[in-house]
């Protein structure tokens, strides 16, 4: 469990105030999480855009065919079902690096956003 027992009044200007305002704005965080990050070193990250979560969405689907293709036809001890392996195995650390570098947090609505997303690719059989 987290416990954050100090508590720190800060006093800062407007311009400052409008400035953290405005990277709370761009970013996914509150203000008072986006403080702690801005104390931990950690880079301010932008909420991604809605063809960035399109992208994402497309990309994990084609590695999940990948796999599902591997177990349908039992292709894992065949070259091509090696080669498959090796791809998928690509696209998921590309997918991780992607997920670390860009959207390491997740908030509610942006959850809700991808699978909404989602959902529209299944309808339109995409």
């Amino acid at each position: 469990m987290r416990s954050r027992n100090n508590r720190i009044a800060v006093r800062i200007t407007n311009e400052d105030y409008e400035k953290l305002q405005e990277y709370a704005k761009r970013s996914f965080f509150p203000k008072e999480v986006l403080l702690r990050y801005i104390i931990a070193g950690y880079p301010i990250q932008e909420k991604p855009t809605k063809e960035a979560i399109k992208f994402l969405v497309a990309f994990r689907s084609v590695g999940s065919a990948i796999g599902n293709l591997c177990l349908k036809y039992d292709l894992k001890n065949t070259p091509i079902g090696e080669d498959l392996e090796a791809v998928k195995e690509m696209m998921y650390e590309t997918d991780r690096s992607l997920h670390c570098t860009h959207y390491v947090h997740y908030d509610n609505k942006l959850k809700k956003q991808i699978r909404k997303f989602k959902k529209e690719a299944i309808k339109n059989g995409k």
